[in-house]
């Protein structure tokens, strides 16, 4: 079962770098070996790094080792990990993602490593990527822009004017360049699916819908979220800022959540709905991805 795993790990880590690196180890073995993979171990380090930014490198590593094994078995075959499994990866994203921007002090070194790994993969390697190429000492001057600002009102303005400027190169050029501005033409679009809540007369767009679960939007700012089953893992909203937001499970039904979102997630360009299901983890992002 180890050695199944070690010569994932280790033909997933020649791929993440662009090599060739063929598996030649049955779909059946693989599965057998995924089920037997403890991954309780990436919530303990997840939650470390949260209190000591320093001790990236190992909660990185131990991120890595299970992504590797992934790419790797995906090459035999589509990967279906447990509802256990899922959750530590969702935890393991839901205390990483808040320190990303403490972790850019260390962007030398994940600079490195992000331009090592193969480009088609990096996002993949968010821990790793995302950021990345930020200055590193920019975090570190935070508190002397603060005592700026404080000592110099006006220079707020100039620092706002710099954020619109940075936030405007991020986005992408689009007629949309708001999720409530999409919102906005979702709502007035001939197609859209509304629905009237009888209670309350809020309108709903539905946003998606299947077999297992459907998304939709409240106006003016709350995601309704209803599943087919008992998730493992409350679904969360995941901004491009790297702020996490936690739906809340809606009083006295069966499987509704309710994800509220803020005057600022909305100014964000997209938000990714991120639903753990029995079949596994299902991200949804609003505005749908370009294909």
């Amino acid at each position: 079962m180890n050695d199944i795993l070690h010569v994932l790990e280790a033909a997933g880590r020649a791929l993440s770098l662009g090599e060739q690196a063929p598996v030649d180890i049955g779909m059946p073995e693989i599965a057998v070996a995924l089920r037997a993979l403890d991954l309780s171990f990436l919530e303990d380090v997840g939650a470390v790094l949260a209190e000591d930014e320093a001790t990236f490198e190992t909660a990185f590593a131990a991120r890595d080792r299970v992504e590797h094994i992934v790419l790797a078995a995906e090459q035999r075959g589509p990967v279906a990990l447990s509802i256990e499994q899922e959750t530590f990866l969702v935890a393991f994203d839901q205390l990483v993602r808040p320190t990303l921007g403490r972790l850019t002090v260390f962007n030398e070194r994940r600079g490195v490593v992000t331009s090592g790994l193969a480009p088609a993969l990096r996002r993949r390697f968010w821990w790793w990527s995302e950021g990345a190429s930020l200055d590193p000492e920019a975090y570190g001057r935070l508190s002397a822009v603060a005592e700026l600002v404080e000592r110099f009102p006006d220079v707020r303005e100039t620092l706002d004017r710099l954020v619109d400027a940075a936030r405007s190169l991020r986005r992408p050029k689009a007629s949309v360049t708001t999720l409530s501005e999409w919102l906005a033409k979702k709502r007035a679009a001939p197609a859209a699916t509304l629905r009237v809540a009888a209670a309350s007369g809020d309108e709903t767009i539905v946003l998606v819908a299947t077999d297992d679960y459907e998304i939709a939007f409240r106006i003016p700012n709350v995601f309704v979220i209803d599943l087919s089953a008992e998730p493992a893992a409350p679904p969360y909203a995941r901004l491009p800022s790297g702020r996490v937001v936690s739906a809340a499970i809606v009083p006295r039904t069966e499987h509704r959540y309710r994800l509220e979102l803020d005057a600022k997630a909305l100014e964000e360009t997209t938000v990714i709905i991120v639903v753990t299901l029995p079949s596994g983890v299902v991200e949804v992002s609003v505005p749908p991805a370009p294909l």
